[in-house]
């Protein structure tokens, strides 16, 4: 089991959400990346998705998995908005 020293958050700005179903997409379309844990996408009108990832595959290579990701299923990530902090739970 991870420890929150060993989670990180990442908040990404997502474009092409148009509605509700495009948010569970994206939701989807996250949750198939490898090392993250959690994905919330608060709405379609957000044009944000919250990731909570393991440390051990934060950084660049994470960020271009997403990214290419979501290029699959129709949307752009333009960027990540608050880079990656440590998660408090």
């Amino acid at each position: 089991m991870k420890t929150k020293n060993n989670l990180h958050e990442i908040d990404l700005e997502v474009s092409g959400m148009t509605c509700d179903s495009c948010a569970l997409y994206v939701t989807k379309a996250l949750r198939g990346v490898e090392g993250v844990i959690e994905v919330n996408v608060p709405g379609w009108k957000s044009g944000r998705a919250k990731l909570i990832a393991e440390t051990d595959t934060c950084g660049e290579a994470l960020i271009e998995a997403v990214k290419g990701r979501l290029q699959r299923y129709g949307f752009v990530s333009k960027s990540y908005v608050s880079g990656v902090e440590h998660v408090r739970m």
